[in-house]
């Protein structure tokens, strides 16, 4: 829907933001356990690549993002939730 009607639309890139910010926060949390024989000692979390909207002056249907994870050996994915 075109911007002047945005309190009427669903904003991807507002509902994504969201998510990218709890993944911030989870980055943070994951780097709390950390191993010296690594560097960095510590798993790491990154959002590398983000889409979303078609034009500046309508409220985005779809966003995309990728993010990564590396664990530090040892790290069970599932206990990072």
């Amino acid at each position: 829907c075109h911007s002047a009607y945005a309190p009427q639309g669903v904003n991807a890139i507002r509902y994504a933001a969201r998510l990218i910010n709890h993944l911030d926060r989870l980055g943070v949390r994951l780097a709390r356990q950390q191993d010296s024989r690594f560097s960095p000692p510590f798993s790491t979390l990154q959002v590398g690549t983000i889409q979303g909207g078609a034009a500046l002056n309508i409220v985005p249907q779809s966003c995309r993002f990728d993010f990564e994870i590396r664990y530090l050996p040892g790290m069970r994915p599932e206990a990072v939730t």
